[in-house]
């Protein structure tokens, strides 16, 4: 779907307004039925040169860029090297042009808290998986950037931060892969899962019916699910959930559907550990 994201719209105009009349179209159909699949993704390393390995992700209009820096040496408060085991830290952003909300419709505080739960989301899940005695004694930086958020950035940086260090050459016990998953209803105890919600549709809101502005007629978007999965040992090493969520079999549903979309991310992964390799073997020639 294209989007024409204009960054300086007054607060009085609905982005909606610059949506083609395609766009228009496949935004009221909200295709809800079993046969949605996860968007097409693509991958691709080395677009930061400054830092030790990096990965560039596209999924639909989401745009991540994930980049590594270090190791670096541990230090104490007054310069002297600090004898610490191995340390991993996490910088995650979300750039203001990112959405299609106006600036003046977004609080800072509110984007400023998404940020640092998303920080500790992926230094958590990340620690889960890096051998960080590998580098003892030092700290190794990870840089997340959001372009654009058009749906899942949780789950696609996590897949992103992944291939970037991998890219890096970051000794990991397995990859995380991030799928995310939205829990919808149209009507009373008929109840959905959808893989890989975009934007206005993992956007949680308990009664639609009632926002004159939403772009989604009839649909009520009770909970959203992010997964970070191991695809070697079939661990989970990252949950996520947020919005109520109707009874305990339809959370398993949709975290079990994450599940069994892995694979389909864990090809695109490989397609992109392949590139990456030549690329080191062309520099190496």
């Amino acid at each position: 779907m294209s989007v024409l994201l204009n960054r300086n719209l007054p607060p009085s105009l609905s982005w909606k307004q610059f949506l083609s009349q395609e766009s228009k179209a496949q935004l009221e159909a909200f295709d809800t039925g079993d046969s949605r699949k996860h968007r097409k993704l693509f991958l691709t390393p080395g677009m930061v040169r400054s830092s030790r390995g990096s990965c560039y992700l596209e999924c639909g209009n989401t745009k991540v860029l994930a980049a590594v820096y270090g190791p670096r040496e541990n230090l104490r408060s007054d310069g002297s090297a600090a004898v610490m085991e191995g340390r991993l830290s996490c910088q995650f952003s979300i750039a203001p042009f990112s959405s299609a909300v106006t600036d003046a419709e977004k609080d800072d505080r509110d984007l400023q808290k998404l940020c640092n739960d998303y920080e500790k989301a992926v230094e958590e899940c990340m620690l889960s998986v890096v051998d960080v005695a590998s580098f003892a004694k030092s700290t190794v930086d990870v840089s997340v950037l959001v372009l654009e958020h058009d749906g899942g950035i949780l789950a696609h940086s996590l897949t992103a931060v992944s291939c970037a260090l991998t890219n890096a050459g970051i000794h990991m016990h397995d990859l995380v892969i991030g799928v995310n998953a939205a829990i919808i209803t149209q009507k009373e105890d008929d109840f959905k899962v959808i893989i890989d919600p975009r934007f206005v549709e993992e956007c949680i809101s308990y009664d639609c019916s009632e926002n004159k502005d939403s772009p989604i007629k009839n649909v009520k978007v009770l909970s959203t699910v992010t997964v970070g999965f191991l695809p070697n040992v079939s661990q989970i090493a990252c949950l996520s959930h947020s919005g109520q969520c109707p009874n305990h079999s339809l959370l398993s549903t949709a975290v079990k559907s994450c599940i069994d979309t892995c694979p389909l991310v864990y090809a695109a992964v490989q397609t992109f550990l392949k590139r990456a390799l030549l690329n080191e073997t062309a520099n190496d020639v």
